[in-house]
């Protein structure tokens, strides 16, 4: 295995995003919803994408494309009830006014 390879590195550097977070939410640091955990699944998942489309791996390639929409719609669904928490906030602050 070639260290020095950027697609390797991206391999590498995918995995770790994806047990680091994996890691965090199973010792309570992150929770299943948190945008983070998202994030970075999201962007372990793609760089792992991109390895495997380059060595040829297509037999685990759809289980990565699927956490990595599954992630996206998971960041999706926070950042629509982020939305409604902030404009909950603003109605709330204008009424008292």
């Amino acid at each position: 295995m070639n260290f020095q390879d950027p697609y390797v590195i991206a391999g590498i550097v995918g995995m770790l995003c994806i047990v680091f977070g994996l890691y965090r939410t199973s010792s309570g640091r992150w929770k299943n919803s948190s945008p983070l955990y998202e994030l970075d699944t999201i962007l372990g998942a793609s760089l792992l994408v991109v390895y495997q489309i380059h060595v040829k791996a297509y037999v685990a390639l759809p289980i990565n494309l699927m956490l990595v929409f599954v992630s996206f719609r998971g960041l999706s669904s926070f950042a629509e009830r982020y939305t409604k928490k902030v404009s909950r906030t603003k109605t709330r602050s204008a009424k008292k006014r």
